[in-house]
């Protein structure tokens, strides 16, 4: 990852944690910028990012603020195929 990306990443975590009032999505647990990370409702694996794109999969509206892996493992929609397309079209609407 360049000095860029990761500065980029850096102020996503940032804007996400704001939003999310620095407590984690799923249990509601403070967590401050150092101690949380980022969850995708889809999915960053290979075949998403193929079938919806980088812009789609890393947009702020497919993220949520949690506090461990446990409830990153929860923020996950990929199940729920109707969740998913109104989730991109969402996405998709907002550019």
């Amino acid at each position: 990852m360049t000095e860029r990306e990761s500065f980029k990443l850096y102020e996503m975590k940032k804007h996400i944690a704001a939003r999310e009032q620095y407590k984690c999505f799923i249990c509601g647990k403070p967590t401050p910028l150092g101690f949380g990370q980022l969850a995708h409702r889809i999915g960053q694996g290979k075949v998403n990012i193929k079938k919806y794109g980088k812009k789609v999969i890393h947009h702020p509206k497919n993220l949520r603020w949690v506090d461990s892996l446990r409830c990153n493992q929860k923020v996950s929609i990929d199940s729920r195929p109707l969740e998913v397309l109104e989730l991109v079209e969402r996405i998709r609407e907002d550019k």
